[in-house]
């Protein structure tokens, strides 16, 4: 069965995030990233909303932070509003 599920959050100091996500029991099957947050290159939120695609249940917070940090340091992205860390905690609140 298929749950659907969002969260907002303004980051202290930061930016306003939303995550829009979807998962069936033990993985997660989609998610959307939106808000008013800076990323370069722009198209890399595609890459770390793939890369969260298929993610196994319940996540591993540690884990998918560090994921997420060498995504953006492979492309060399510079990301302003939120860090890895604060994207897990809203995806993990969107799949309640």
């Amino acid at each position: 069965m298929l749950k659907q599920g969002k969260a907002i959050k303004k980051i202290p100091g930061g930016k306003l995030v939303r995550v829009d996500a979807s998962h069936s029991p033990g993985r997660i099957e989609s998610v959307k990233i939106t808000g008013d947050f800076f990323l370069d290159p722009a198209d890399l939120i595609v890459e770390i909303e793939d890369s969260l695609r298929g993610a196994k249940l319940p996540l591993e917070k540690a884990q998918a932070a560090a994921q997420l940090q060498s995504l953006l340091d492979a492309q060399s992205a510079t990301l302003i509003g939120f860090a890895p860390a604060d994207l897990v905690d809203i995806l993990e609140e969107a799949l309640q």
